[in-house]
């Protein structure tokens, strides 16, 4: 697993070219920026650094997904993974991160997941030829035999940007694989080991979202200049 210092996914094209990231492009934008300015203040009103509770937020989600990752690629959670770098995270977040885990299991099992199956593929970092952008996907994977793309959230809540950045996904894998997936989203707790899963029939309004956000992250760019 990466220390926090890592530096972010850089996504090159065919060409050798740096393309932007679906998060940077969605980033970029602010879809919620108005939801974003509301948690501040209620964050700052509570008494709390607002810059440190999304650190904090953004740690149990680093560690779930890393955990999540060895599940998946080894079919046994590597604690001592996390563990060796304790003096980078709390043992509150590892706790919460590990309710997320626990969380995933739950889901694990019910959906029957077979990591033996040669289908299966986790961190699946990809580039889209055709929009010029890159992501990683964190699970590909068959769900009731039927191959799927599997997104992870430890949110709280389920934001339109993230149903934004599953449909970005969703054309990136069935570009480079030229199959077409049903999109899935799990969101994992981190107070209590529930899960909610999602399925996405048609993403096309989405994706259209996130296309034109991808015309405005060029744009803003010439405008600066």
């Amino acid at each position: 697993m990466g220390k926090k210092t890592k530096v972010h996914t850089r996504y090159k094209n065919a060409e050798g070219k740096v393309v932007p990231s679906v998060t940077t492009i969605i980033d970029n934008i602010g879809w919620n920026k108005h939801i974003l300015m509301n948690w501040v203040k209620k964050t700052t009103l509570a008494g709390e650094d607002p810059d440190k509770v999304r650190d904090k937020a953004a740690d149990i989600g680093t560690i779930a997904h890393a955990i999540i990752e060895e599940r998946i690629t080894s079919e046994a959670p590597h604690l001592e993974t996390i563990y060796a770098e304790r003096d980078e995270y709390s043992s509150a977040d590892l706790i919460k991160a590990e309710i997320a885990f626990e969380a995933y299991l739950d889901w694990e099992k019910k959906m029957n997941l077979d990591y033996t199956d040669e289908r299966v593929r986790s961190e699946v970092r990809m580039v889209s030829e055709w929009y010029q952008y890159g992501g990683t996907a964190d699970l590909l994977a068959p769900l009731g035999d039927v191959f799927s793309l599997i997104d992870f959230k430890s949110s709280n809540g389920v934001y339109r940007e993230m149903v934004i950045q599953l449909s970005a996904y969703e054309w990136m894998v069935e570009e480079n694989m030229n199959v077409a997936v049903p999109a899935h989203l799990l969101q994992v707790g981190k107070d209590e080991p529930d899960f909610h899963h999602y399925q996405f029939s048609d993403l096309s309004p989405a994706f259209d979202a996130f296309k034109a956000a991808r015309q405005l992250h060029d744009l803003k760019k010439l405008i600066k200049t």
